[in-house]
């Protein structure tokens, strides 16, 4: 049997999960439940500073963002995964950890930020 296409690009895949040709790429994607309604295609023009390269038109594709992520905050398979809170993270020496977008500075400044200004809302 012949490796995958993608499979002979990239060795760490597992054996027998990487597209065989573009059909079975294109048959993959279309049995992708369709959340988030159909996808809408449109073109987008470069700026006046692109390079020589870019082409003229650059088709660009898109859906509705909300559907997928009401589809994925109402999973409960991935609950277990999902933080509504910034945490600070720490390891066995007591420094701070920064390896998730939930443990950074960003997030808990933002969400400190924003529940003060409600309380002064009130």
């Amino acid at each position: 049997m012949a490796k995958a296409i993608l499979e002979n690009k990239a060795p760490w895949i597992t054996p027998g999960c990487g597209f065989k040709n573009m059909a079975d790429f294109q048959r993959r994607i279309s049995a992708i439940p369709g959340i988030g309604g159909g996808w809408r295609g449109a073109y987008v023009k470069p700026g006046v500073d692109a390079e020589d390269w870019v082409p003229a038109q650059i088709l660009f594709w898109s859906r509705d963002a909300l559907p997928v992520v009401k589809e994925l905050v109402g999973d409960e398979a991935l609950a277990k995964d999902m933080k509504w809170s910034p945490a600070k993270l720490y390891n066995s020496k007591g420094e701070r950890l920064y390896s998730e977008l939930y443990s950074g500075n960003w997030w808990w400044e933002t969400q400190v930020r924003s529940a003060a200004n409600d309380t002064l809302k009130d």
